[in-house]
């Protein structure tokens, strides 16, 4: 069946069907379909998730074969495809329909494809997983759709946007959607319930010190301790928000975790498991190089250390913040702080 993304929660709240095919440009409109069917999917017990980028050179047949096996936990799994060459060659196409035709019970499959050509709505393995389960295309705002589409987006996380508001953003972020939701998150975590002005706006997102946040993250990466130091320092000198600094070190500190506990699984090798992430590909040997200075506990334990530090900055709990998340970069980089 076919479904509008608009469409996509109601069916939800009824059904789960066993296949769902989504296909997208934008990475964030697939990244966020995918959470909700899988939102739903967790409260039906499905407790576990293997995400498998694939095209035509996969063995496809050991995917599927993997797939069947049984659980030795008799565990309902999820199956997160990545095709997004919508591609998957003679065997490829051969595995998917044949899967369609007998879906493995306890298995939810949801395969992730780029545009949605014409050669793909006219394939075999197409048109059997239509058959079967849901196909969703996710379109992006049009060019001027976009500011609307931005303002509710900031809407929705709580923030107040005044007139030519999300005119501005929407300039800014050219159309990148996944940009403009980063940049409608951190707004919203340095002004939560405020009204926004175009001004405002602008200013925040034209803000310098942002990149230096960034350039934060990439040193404690990188595992350069006295560059660590120096730019926590100019960043303290600037006045750039601590809530900020923290945001960016905890946003790939989870991502560290996530793969540190993907290689413990036998899910691949490290530079496998960081290629299927979303992550920049300019940023990729930072976090390869990282890996191995902890385990995932050890990661996991830096991040819980992140909600200590937000609890710090709020003056939920004594301490310095700045002393705080100079510890928690330099143990990032590989220090013992």
């Amino acid at each position: 069946m076919k479904l509008k993304p608009d469409q996509l929660s109601g069916h939800l709240a009824k059904d789960l069907k066993a296949v769902y095919v989504l296909a997208s440009n934008e990475p964030l409109l697939l990244q966020e379909a995918s959470e909700q069917i899988r939102h739903t999917a967790t409260k039906q017990g499905y407790t576990s998730r293997e995400v498998v980028a694939a095209d035509a050179r996969s063995d496809w047949e050991k995917l599927f074969v993997d797939a069947a096996e049984p659980s030795l936990f008799a565990e309902r799994r999820i199956l997160d495809l990545k095709l997004m060459t919508g591609k998957p060659g003679v065997g490829g196409s051969k595995a998917l329909s044949e899967y369609a035709a007998a879906p493995v019970e306890d298995l939810l499959l949801i395969v992730s494809v780029g545009s949605l050509e014409s050669r793909i709505r006219s394939s075999k393995w197409y048109k059997s997983l239509e058959k079967v389960g849901a196909c969703i295309e996710l379109w992006p705002p049009r060019p001027d759709e976009l500011a609307g589409w931005v303002e509710q987006r900031m809407r929705k996380a709580g923030l107040k946007p005044e007139t030519q508001a999300a005119d501005v953003l929407a300039e800014r972020i050219e159309g990148n959607l996944l940009a403009a939701q980063q940049e409608i998150d951190k707004l919203a975590l340095l002004y939560p319930g405020e009204s926004m002005s175009a001004d405002r706006v602008d200013a925040a997102v034209a803000d310098n010190a942002r990149f230096d946040v960034y350039a934060i993250v990439d040193e404690a990466l990188a595992g350069r301790a006295d560059r660590v130091v120096r730019v926590l320092q100019s960043l303290r000198a600037e006045g750039a928000p601590t809530a900020l600094v923290l945001w960016a070190l905890s946003q790939d500190l989870e991502k560290l975790a996530h793969i540190s506990w993907e290689c413990e699984q036998g899910k691949g090798n490290v530079e496998s498991i960081v290629a299927r992430q979303r992550i920049w590909p300019a940023k990729r040997h930072l976090f390869q190089n990282a890996i191995p200075r902890r385990s995932a506990r050890g990661w996991r334990s830096l991040l819980q250390r992140c909600a200590r530090i937000d609890k710090v900055i709020k003056g939920l709990s004594t301490g310095d913040p700045w002393l705080e998340l100079e510890r928690l970069a330099l143990a990032t980089a590989g220090g013992t702080r």
